[in-house]
């Protein structure tokens, strides 16, 4: 499994769209704080020195919040609560800040596979976007990947046993503080990091016993981030991010432990070409994409994407990205044939309250299946050759409320090597 963050998933590289809970403590298909114990019905890592209740199936919901403000004489930092504060003590607010500008929305993480002492990660982000008309969060078309390790810390967990040692650090602009920290259905023991320095400040709430991340705060200046679609920046600009734990939950994914069958090990490289335009309209933007295996172990597979949109009048526009792909997920390049062979229209695999989606099977015919991954505000469909697993089709459609028309992307296979 490649230890490398990658920020691009099978289509991404051409498509983007511009309530609290707690983390898991106990082995149910649900959790309201963080896992202290994996689920006896998904399988853990062997290794004993990891956090224990890291498992594959694990699916993670934050929010995330972005405000971007001209200029870098803000400075800002996190009171009690986890509100912004000035270093007059007055409350970060749009009133206050009327040139702000801010996004919003979830960021859904799962852990897709284990391999040795790393999880693979795969993510999806959504915004909240009601003002131009998506009553639900709108889906971020794309599927990150990264891996993490299962033993040491990272930004999303730390060892309990590292938490409880760690002191303030004031030569470093670090403090450690023990606090009770509280959200909307639970208290805990928890442990907070406070740095500072360099114009950067980032403020960290850890669950003590579990060592899962509670909230997440920093300000930094310089350009937004690229997730905040907010327009360009500059080294004179201050941004705002902040995130906090929403749920956790295992999924099942049925066929997540058959073997990749030969179809698809056989296979080098899947080219898909196909359309971006409004939904209704007759013709659109040309684009193409290759797919390129270069990789795979235990439970995963990575896959290099080039990818090319041609615009009238101007030359294609190239771009190259990798990501990988856990057996965890429902979506991907394959899914057994004897899996998609047993799929009647209408089952469902997944329904997601946080985000609204809902994971079925759209339709099932002799030839192929399409799962369908969506909201109100828009989704995916995956179509699948029943034969051979592949993918052989994708749409990815956006749903706004109202008069104005929605976006949508659509691939075939036009080839494979």
């Amino acid at each position: 499994m490649d230890k490398r963050s990658h920020p691009a998933g099978i289509l991404s590289a051409i498509f983007a769209i511009a309530a609290t809970a707690s983390w898991p403590r106990g082995a149910a298909a649900q959790y309201s704080a963080w896992p202290a114990s994996p689920s006896p019905a998904t399988p853990s890592q062997t290794n004993p020195n990891a956090l224990p209740w890291i498992h594959e199936g694990l699916r993670i919901t934050t929010t995330w919040e972005v405000w971007f403000m001209p200029g870098s004489q803000w400075q800002y930092t996190q009171d009690p609560d986890g509100n912004w504060v000035d270093q007059n003590g007055n409350r970060f607010s749009r009133d206050r800040r009327p040139e702000a500008t801010s996004a919003s929305g979830l960021s859904v993480s799962v852990i897709s596979s284990i391999d040795g002492d790393h999880a693979l990660l795969n993510n999806q982000g959504f915004a909240f976007s009601q003002a131009a008309g998506y009553a639900a969060p709108v889906p971020l078309a794309g599927y990150g990947a990264q891996s993490v390790s299962t033993i040491d810390e990272n930004e999303r967990w730390k060892p309990p046993a590292k938490l409880a040692a760690m002191q303030s650090d004031p030569a470093h602009g670090l403090l450690v503080r023990r606090i009770q920290w509280h959200n909307a259905n639970a208290a805990f023991d928890a442990v907070r990091l406070d740095w500072q320095g360099n114009d950067v400040y980032k403020c960290q709430i850890f669950d003590l016993h579990t060592g899962g991340l509670l909230h997440f705060a920093t300000v930094s200046h310089g350009a937004p981030p690229q997730q905040s679609a907010l327009g360009a920046g500059n080294a004179e600009d201050t941004t705002l991010t902040q995130s906090d734990f929403v749920e956790a939950r295992d999924i099942s994914v049925p066929w997540a432990h058959e073997p990749m069958p030969d179809s698809i090990t056989s296979i080098r490289s899947l080219h898909y070409r196909g359309v971006q335009k409004m939904i209704g309209a007759p013709s659109g933007t040309p684009l193409q994409i290759d797919l390129d295996i270069e990789g795979h172990g235990a439970g995963w597979y990575k896959v290099g994407i080039a990818s090319a949109i041609q615009t009238p009048g101007f030359a294609p526009r190239p771009s190259h990205s990798e990501t990988e792909f856990g057996r965890y997920s429902f979506v991907g390049l394959w899914i057994p044939p004897s899996a998609l062979d047993g799929m009647k229209q209408g089952d469902v695999f997944d329904t997601d309250k946080p985000t609204q989606m809902k994971t079925y099977v759209l339709r099932s015919d002799g030839d192929s299946v399409i799962i369908e991954a969506a909201n109100s505000s828009g989704g995916s469909d995956d179509r699948y050759d029943k034969r051979t697993g592949i993918l052989t089709g994708q749409r990815i459609f956006t749903n706004p409320a109202g008069a104005a028309p929605g976006m949508e992307t659509v691939v075939q296979l036009a080839g494979k090597q």
